[in-house]
């Protein structure tokens, strides 16, 4: 019988056979040998089966999957997991690229830590594979206005048991979703500054081509009422990102959303109405910056 792996790295692939070879090889040259890759061919029309298949054959820690019909993102990761042996799990897309480090990097921080999930900052690169930035992830409590832990991660097999997986209703904001509800059972968040992953931004990526639906943005709404006694700033920032949704809530949810804000910072809020209106006095303007800058 096969050693249980260490760890175990999801790739779900669809149609991406023009970054996939390149992605799969960064995950071989992982410093940390002891992991399994299993991945998952969406349906795909390109060469991507035959990529993948033929990696397979080559490595024995490999193992795809095959969807007889195209199930989306996140159910394609919970195809994945199902068969998943690690006692830390991690996934990342055909386009992107784990840095050798990644695993020995992150496996360090959580397993000297009591942490349940470390995430990392990451580059972000071209199509061509070039270094635009380094994207900086953020505190976990800020989750309720934003997916700030990234593309860079590694967590306990009991998140993935205890949460029962993606939701498969939440495509295009799955992993979102995924790490809401974790903050919100309890579990750990450990933030690292080790870059040791390089996220690709390009006009054929999933979250370029997506459009969130009203859906996602009364997810958010809902949100602000889930997460108890998170700072004031980060509840203001939580609203203030939301009132950009005013065409989707209509004017009574909008203007509640509004008052809410206001109460958490009125100044700030009275300066969004009135860049909305696209007039801003000289004076409001300065009262506005003067309270940004002596803001403790």
């Amino acid at each position: 019988m096969d050693k249980t792996p260490n760890s175990t790295i999801v790739l779900p692939v669809w149609n991406g056979e023009k970054y996939l070879e390149g992605a799969i090889k960064s995950i071989l040259a992982q410093t940390y040998k002891d992991f399994e890759l299993i991945l998952v061919n969406d349906r795909s029309t390109d060469s991507s089966p035959q990529i993948a298949d033929s990696f397979a054959k080559q490595d024995g820690r490999i193992k795809v999957i095959h969807n007889s019909q195209n199930l989306k993102l996140p159910a394609s990761l919970n195809e994945g997991f199902k068969i998943a042996r690690g006692r830390y799990l991690t996934w990342t897309s055909d386009d992107n690229l784990l840095h050798p480090d990644f695993l020995e990097t992150l496996l360090h921080e959580i397993e000297a830590g009591d942490a349940d999930i470390v995430y990392s900052d990451f580059n972000c690169i071209d199509h061509e594979g070039r270094f635009l930035e380094v994207s900086h992830v953020g505190e976990a409590e800020r989750l309720v206005g934003l997916n700030v832990i990234g593309a860079s991660f590694l967590y306990k097999r009991e998140v993935h048991e205890r949460l029962s997986g993606y939701h498969t209703d939440k495509f295009i904001y799955e992993d979102y979703d995924f790490w809401v509800r974790a903050f919100l059972a309890g579990f750990k968040f450990q933030k690292s500054a080790c870059v040791v992953y390089d996220y690709r931004r390009h006009a054929n990526s999933l979250t370029a081509l997506q459009n969130p639906s009203p859906v996602y943005a009364f997810y958010r709404y809902k949100l602000r009422t889930q997460f108890k006694n998170v700072k004031r700033e980060t509840a203001f920032e939580a609203r203030k990102i939301l009132l950009g949704y005013r065409k989707v809530f209509g004017p009574l949810k909008w203007f509640r959303l509004l008052i809410e804000a206001g109460f958490y910072n009125p100044i700030e809020t009275v300066g969004i109405i009135v860049r909305m209106i696209g007039k801003v006095p000289l004076k409001l303007h300065q009262v506005i910056v003067t309270s940004k800058e002596t803001r403790p």
